[in-house]
């Protein structure tokens, strides 16, 4: 009688090549999802390519990172001559106005908001009545690096007056002139974009 219930329990147990023949099967299904993968990834990076222009207009050529390098431009290296690269005069304007910068360390990301004078709103006054734009500038920490670029104004006599929230949601308080009366406006930053509160 106890022979017979240990061969009844020995048949229901698994044999080895039942186990192996399992782990097999996982296997050749995790390796065709990854070969699935494999291919859609090959024909996205195949359609991106057909998609990127051949030519960089001026204004993308301000957008390129100072680590790329644009398509007509040899690659440079390391003790070698430096290439010189023609950027936007926008760009150019933009950098030689900046007068104040403030940054912020997010999670995975860093923000760098700077002030840039536009000028004198109106040439008749005597006193100084520069108006301001601010720049925001995100980039991440981490390869392949990422940029974003925002553009927040005019304001009329701009200043930073620090920043608030959390590492995922940075607010910039800018206080600012409207009419003679002191106005504090407050921008919430993240790498999804930029809102007034």
């Amino acid at each position: 009688m106890l022979s017979l219930s240990m061969l009844f329990l020995m048949g229901c147990q698994p044999t080895a090549n039942s186990v192996a023949d399992a782990a097999l099967g996982n296997l050749r299904q995790e390796i065709a999802r990854k070969n699935d993968s494999l291919v859609l990834l090959t024909s996205q990076l195949a359609q991106a390519q057909a998609l990127t222009p051949t030519t960089t207009s001026v204004v993308a050529a301000a957008a390129v990172p100072v680590t790329a390098v644009a398509d007509d431009q040899p690659t440079p290296q390391l003790y070698r001559q430096p290439v010189i690269t023609p950027l936007s005069t926008e760009l150019a304007e933009v950098l030689s106005l900046i007068d104040s910068t403030t940054t912020f360390a997010a999670d995975n990301y860093s923000i760098r908001a700077s002030r840039a004078c536009n000028g004198p709103s109106d040439q008749e006054l005597d006193y100084c009545n520069c108006s301001n734009f601010i720049y925001l500038s995100l980039d991440t920490y981490n390869m392949p690096y990422e940029y974003k670029a925002y553009r927040i104004g005019p304001f009329y006599e701009a200043e930073f007056k620090g920043w608030k929230g959390t590492k995922a949601r940075a607010d910039l308080q800018i206080s600012h002139n409207v009419k003679g009366q002191k106005r504090v406006n407050t921008f919430r930053i993240s790498w999804a974009g930029v809102q007034q509160l």
